[in-house]
Formats: C-alpha cells, sequence, structure tokens
C-alpha cells in the first residue's frame, strides 16, 4: 500500500502515517479501560487520623470498605483499594476499588442505594471509575437534568 500510494499520491503519505499514529492502539491505554471498566470509586469514606501511621489508615479504609460490600451483600473482594489524590484537611480522599471481574463491579452499582438506609454511611457514594472526559460529560448531562427538572417541575 505504502508503495503505490509512494508511486500515484505522494503527497498523501504524510497523511497516512498520521492516521496509522491515531488508530494505532496504546497498550497502557487498553489496560487502564480494561481495570477501569470493573472499579468503582467511593466518595464519603472518613480517613483515619493523621497521627496514624500511613498503614494503619490504609487498613481503616481496607475495613471500612468491605463493611461497605458486606452491607451490599457482595462477596467478591476488590484486588485494589486505595484513596486518589492528596490528603485534602476539609474533606476525605476518593477511594478506588478494582476487582477481579465485571460482575461485582455491576453488583456494587445496583445495590449502591442501600447505602442510604445504613445511617453509618448515608454521605457515602459509589460511581464508576471514569476518564476526566467521561465525568466532564456526565456532570455535563447532570446539570442539563437538573435544569429541566427545574424548567418543567415549576
Amino acid at each position: 500500500l505504502h508503495t503505490i500510494l509512494q508511486a500515484k499520491v505522494p503527497e498523501a503519505l504524510p497523511l497516512l502515517d498520521e492516521l496509522v499514529k491515531i488508530l494505532t492502539p496504546n497498550p497502557r491505554e487498553i489496560v487502564e479501560a480494561e481495570k477501569r471498566s470493573r472499579s468503582v470509586v467511593i466518595c464519603g469514606i472518613p480517613e483515619g487520623e493523621s497521627n496514624n501511621s500511613l498503614s494503619e489508615r490504609a487498613l481503616l479504609t481496607d475495613k471500612t470498605v468491605s463493611v461497605i460490600l458486606d452491607v451490599l451483600d457482595i462477596d467478591v473482594r476488590p484486588v485494589e483499594v486505595y484513596r486518589l489524590g492528596r490528603p485534602v484537611d476539609d474533606r476525605p480522599r476518593l477511594v478506588k476499588c478494582v476487582f477481579p471481574c465485571h460482575r461485582p463491579f455491576f453488583d456494587v452499582l445496583k445495590r449502591a442505594s442501600k447505602l442510604r438506609s445504613v445511617t453509618k454511611f448515608k454521605d457515602v457514594f459509589i460511581r464508576r471509575s471514569m476518564t476526566i472526559e467521561e465525568r466532564k460529560k456526565d456532570q455535563q448531562l447532570r446539570a442539563e437534568a437538573r435544569e429541566l427538572n427545574r424548567i418543567n417541575h415549576n
């Protein structure tokens, strides 16, 4: 193909090379997308006291996630549980949970509303893990839905 284009339409070669670069899959992105497809993010899990060691705080996070999964009747434990970002004084960091397969991921999302009935977890929310672009789109759609609800119900 390259030889034919060289002979017939040489000005198309740079465009073809650029297209190949764009369409060539990035292995890292593929792995991240697969991992994200079985990951949830939990908001509202309190952090341990700052005077505790890092390992004690990590254990507290793991234990709290386990209790949440017990409330949701999920029998598969995540393969990874960790906090996202740097600590901020006024609010707890998000917690990411990566499951070994898709079934518990879907079950967690389906049963997440059960947390509202547990006083200890009424301020804990669960969503799927998303890229920055997906989060922006989700935020935009929610804003549009709020506006439509405001207009239609007033």
